[in-house]
């Protein structure tokens, strides 16, 4: 029976040493916090987990939790995931400063945190996420050479104006199909989500201009709206996985390995860790595809201005002495601008239109700029020399991305 009591007591003095030790903790995180010599508004975080309890539950909508807490704290503030302390910046002049390729721009360094990016093998690769000095002046000093050409740039435009096209045609004949008379004296009209139909106009487009190659996710897309054929191809996997792989940069950025590895929520970690890498390999495969059509094409035939041959080549001229990217690295940079040439314009894209249609005013200016410079009628093409005529429009772009 002694043993017993000894052991009750042994027990009980570990909780209260456990209980303890945790409110010293607590105490402890609470006035570091509230004593911290630099603060900005935000979320009262909470001891070990921060506000990683918040990232969870709106992981399915980061973009509206983020424009929520830039409505209420400002155009900066703070969010602590685990104990690493981040500031989210919403200002486009604050982020233009830190995104100035200026080279003498004191924020060269966008990501400190190594643990995650060096756990999905991006920390010495790509433009967004690369710590390595030499390693990022290089890979952008090829972006530069291959993607800022006038003739690049004449065929993104071409492809851009060509795909809103393919999407003006399929609203059409959605609206024949499915539109319905609102009254007697008005055409046939429907409604739509164009969220969907953003994303993937630009998916098609950058996918065109990166590797040349025709994802036909419009028409794919229209087909499964009209129930013609409610597949999925190839393409549409790759893309929705592509959005996974974005939040797994995300998530290993902000969220501690002792957390992320922690039973049950490993679970998720390594869904979204088995995407990553199926769409590295994914790109893996394209450069390893376009290496090969290159290698095998005639010196008199003229090369693809696509984004991804222009990188191979611009990679295997190099002639400064520096270690050239390898195909993984490539593969890894394609995936870099398939991501952002997707989320960011679509939701620009999204967020002014929606402006515009609140704004009866600017909406007829947008019209009066349109008709102005390419005419009344219907049937028109946008080409690269006509951007620089488009200022107004210009402007409301750049407002709506601030909002």
């Amino acid at each position: 029976m002694s043993f017993f009591k000894e052991f009750k007591l042994s027990i009980l003095e570990f909780l209260v040493l456990i209980i303890l030790i945790s409110t010293l903790y607590i105490l402890k995180f609470y006035y570091d916090y509230f004593t911290r010599s630099i603060s900005y508004p935000g979320p009262l975080p909470l001891p070990i987990l921060g506000n990683l309890h918040q990232y969870f539950y709106y992981s399915n909508d980061l973009q509206a939790w983020l424009h929520r807490l830039s409505l209420k704290y400002g155009d900066v503030f703070e969010l602590y995931f685990g104990s690493s302390k981040y500031l989210m910046i919403s200002d486009s002049r604050i982020v233009e400063r830190i995104m100035s390729s200026v080279k003498d721009n004191n924020y060269f360094v966008r990501i400190t945190t190594r643990d995650g990016l060096d756990d999905l093998q991006k920390g010495h690769n790509g433009i967004l996420f690369n710590v390595d000095f030499n390693s990022w002046s290089y890979i952008k000093k090829i972006f530069i050479r291959a993607v800022a050409a006038p003739n690049a740039l004449k065929f993104g435009m071409k492809l851009i104006d060509s795909g809103f096209q393919d999407l003006e045609k399929f609203w059409n004949l959605l609206i024949e199909e499915t539109g319905q008379f609102v009254c007697d004296e008005q055409e046939k009209s429907v409604e739509i989500d164009f969220i969907p139909w953003a994303r993937r106009i630009f998916a098609e487009t950058i996918m065109l201009m990166t590797t040349n190659r025709h994802p036909n996710l419009l028409s794919t897309y229209y087909d499964r709206t009209t129930n013609k054929n409610p597949q999925k191809n190839l393409y549409e996997e790759f893309f929705d996985r592509l959005s996974i792989a974005s939040d797994c940069v995300q998530y290993y950025l902000m969220v501690p390995p002792f957390i992320r590895n922690f039973p049950i929520i490993n679970i998720y970690t390594n869904y979204l860790y088995k995407n990553m890498t199926w769409t590295r390999n994914y790109t893996y495969n394209l450069v390893k595809e376009r290496l090969e059509e290159i290698e095998s094409i005639d010196d008199n035939e003229k090369l693809s201005t696509d984004m991804l041959s222009m990188l191979l080549t611009a990679n295997k001229s190099n002639d400064n002495n520096e270690k050239p990217m390898t195909n993984e690295e490539i593969g890894d940079n394609i995936a870099e601008i398939l991501i952002e040439g997707v989320d960011s314009p679509s939701n620009t894209l999204s967020f002014v239109l929606y402006y515009i249609g609140n704004d009866p005013d600017i909406k007829q200016r947008v019209l009066d700029e349109i008709d102005n410079i390419f005419g009344d009628g219907p049937d028109f093409n946008v080409t690269y020399e006509d951007l620089s005529k488009l200022e107004y429009i210009e402007a409301v772009i750049k407002e709506g991305e601030h909002y």
